[in-house]
């Protein structure tokens, strides 16, 4: 667990109920019935802090999480009334970074068991640099369907294109 907190309610009852992982901000809400939301970190594309006048002089803000989802749809989540909404946006854009390095990472890495590509025997020397091309290509393929699912924004994506077509 990232982060936990709840909304802070002038009458103590109700408000929201918040955490956040590595992988999922979860939403709660509710007296008499409970509402459950979950969202993956990775559809996290913008968080706003506001606060107004009354909520000022509470010491509390809310915190406004624009979301990118995969099928284009873009949505807001407002977690209203919380005591410190700026390091609670300093904690999402942490745990949002971190997620997409790590899908990045995911998208561009190749693990070959038994420290030998697949098909490749033992102490076979290593493929010469055109045969990696394709291999490359592929990772550029698939950095390309994080851009198109909104994982990545387009200056993630054009870096990471720029790193791989350096090494052709």
């Amino acid at each position: 667990m990232l982060w936990e907190g709840a909304s802070s309610q002038l009458g103590g009852i109700g408000g929201g109920r918040y955490r956040l992982t590595r992988h999922h901000l979860y939403f709660e809400s509710g007296v008499l019935r409970t509402d459950s939301q979950q969202i993956p970190v990775e559809h996290i594309a913008d968080i706003d802090v506001s606060q107004t006048i009354i909520q000022k002089a509470r010491g509390v803000s809310n915190v406004v999480v624009h979301l990118q989802r995969p099928n284009g749809g873009a949505e807001v989540v407002i977690m209203e009334n919380l005591s410190d909404g700026k390091a609670v946006q300093d904690v999402l854009n942490q745990a949002v970074r971190a997620r997409k390095s790590e899908l990045m990472r995911e998208a561009t890495t190749h693990t070959y068991l038994g420290g030998h590509a697949p098909d490749a025997p033992r102490g076979a020397t290593p493929q010469p640099a055109e045969e990696k091309k394709p291999d490359i290509i592929e990772q550029i393929s698939k950095l390309g369907e994080l851009l198109k699912s909104g994982i990545l924004t387009q200056e993630e994506f054009d870096a990471k294109k720029a790193e791989l077509l350096r090494r052709l």
